[in-house]
């Protein structure tokens, strides 16, 4: 009985040892619509949700914001990327180490600060407006960038109202029937346009629509969507403000 005990209690110490030491860093990815419709408030929005998001960085973590253009596919338009490492001590003394972790602490606390001032800088600028909402190129370059992060958390936040508008589509005229969804899906797949996003953790945030009904059809369509990606957009995650990200 004892000896039974004493290696219980051995397992749960390697477990509590190893829950505290492995800590998953994580990729986000934050798409931006600044498109003529975000001039009713939304940039103030993204701004303070940008926020939450940047103070929830940990060392480790990466962050790559880029707008949403009338031409995603073809022109990247990168406002920041935040690149970081995880600390790493380079001496076993506690002082040193200490010191090592203090330095190591603010200069992160320096790029975060340096994020949010140049990100809301850009989106505050009105003169970075785009003509048309071309999500859908948007997404599939996104796999390009979670490509270059293979052993961190996947985590993708679009911040627009979701409602497309290229040369093809026109949600804002037309909301999607389930019938044209699975069509434009299959149409997006015949283009090679539908990234895979398995085991990505999605965000809506800023998402609106002229009417209740309209704005379920938006978000339904949405869902299907990103089911045919791999991955899930929970109701809980699609919404105008963003009121709560821990990931």
């Amino acid at each position: 009985m004892l000896l039974k005990c004493q290696i219980a209690l051995i397992i749960i110490l390697l477990v509590s040892c190893k829950s505290e030491t492995i800590s998953e860093n994580k990729t986000i990815v934050i798409l931006y619509d600044l498109s003529s419709s975000t001039n009713n408030g939304s940039r103030a929005k993204y701004i303070e949700n940008t926020q939450l998001i940047i103070n929830d960085l940990q060392p480790g973590d990466e962050l790559v914001c880029e707008a949403i253009t009338d031409k995603s596919v073809r022109e990247k338009s990168i406002i920041h990327k935040l690149v970081s490492d995880p600390f790493q001590a380079t001496t076993t003394n506690k002082i040193g180490k200490s010191a090592q972790e203090n330095k190591a602490q603010k200069e992160f606390e320096a790029k975060r600060t340096q994020a949010n001032l140049q990100i809301a800088q850009f989106i505050a600028d009105t003169l970075q407006q785009f003509p048309q909402t071309d999500i859908f190129s948007a997404l599939t370059l996104v796999r390009t960038v979670y490509d270059n992060f293979p052993n961190s958390k996947q985590v993708l936040i679009i911040m627009s109202d979701m409602l497309v508008s290229d040369n093809k589509y026109q949600f804002e005229k037309n909301t999607p029937t389930k019938e044209q969804t699975l069509a434009i899906i299959e149409a997006l797949k015949k283009q090679s346009m539908m990234p895979n996003l398995a085991e990505t953790t999605i965000y809506v945030v800023g998402a609106d629509a002229g009417s209740n009904e309209k704005y379920y059809g938006i978000r339904s369509f949405w869902q299907t969507y990103f089911i045919a990606t791999g991955t899930e957009l929970p109701e809980n995650k699609y919404s105008a403000h963003l009121l709560h990200f821990d990931e």
